[in-house]
């Protein structure tokens, strides 16, 4: 949602005076790329939970603060990490048949609209703070990575090192009768590389073993 609704939207409420949404806007506004909005919440002239919960009044919406609901464990059984991420949003439960969606923005209809075409199925869109669906994405999605990807590594490899470079070595264990093991182990390399958001993956082969290698924001 553009800031300057939501600070249009506070200030006709009461949250913020004009004359405070205006001296920030003159001075402190936009540092560290955080809006108008996240810098009057960081200094104490606005609760963010008040916002959202007035927002969510205004456009008819029930509010979640999702730091205190149980958020599922495996949150890919509902929606995939992918949409998740695209469309800013972040799966709670069933109630009934349709998936209650967290949502931080009510005027984005696009994304509901994309929702329902891709889960096929009903959804019901409750209001949360932005940050908290970026955070409840980050670490639920990437707990369940990491979790299978630990198992995944377990199983293939018997060491697995990180070195100085930020790379990763592997060691074989050996032929294998079955060709399948390799093709999880470039699954499990493929996975460590989106999770850590690289653009490269290298291989580099050792003596023994072959040492993976990533580049991450332009440095290998």
């Amino acid at each position: 949602m553009p800031d300057s609704i939501m600070l249009q939207l506070v200030v006709r409420r009461g949250l913020v005076t004009k004359e405070q949404v205006q001296e920030f806007r003159e001075g402190e506004s936009g540092m560290d790329g955080e809006t108008l909005f996240d810098t009057l919440v960081q200094k104490g002239y606005l609760d963010r939970k008040a916002a959202y919960e007035l927002l969510a009044k205004e456009f008819a919406m029930k509010y979640v603060d999702l730091g205190e609901v149980d958020l599922p464990e495996d949150p890919e059984e509902y929606l995939p990490e992918t949409i998740a991420r695209q469309y800013r949003v972040f799966p709670i439960d069933f109630e009934g048949s349709a998936l209650l969606i967290a949502i931080s923005d009510p005027l984005e209809m696009e994304a509901l609209d994309g929702l329902i075409h891709i889960l096929k199925n009903p959804i019901e869109p409750v209001l949360a703070d932005g940050k908290q669906i970026d955070q409840a994405i980050n670490d639920r999605y990437d707990r369940n990575r990491e979790s299978d990807d630990s198992v995944a590594v377990e199983e293939e490899v018997s060491v697995t090192t990180h070195t100085p470079e930020g790379g990763m070595a592997l060691e074989n264990e050996g032929p294998d009768e079955s060709d399948a093991p390799i093709i999880r182990l470039v699954q499990v390399i493929i996975a460590e590389a989106v999770r850590r958001r690289a653009s490269d993956i290298h291989l580099e082969p050792l003596d023994t073993s072959f040492r993976v290698r990533f580049r991450i924001d332009g440095e290998l």
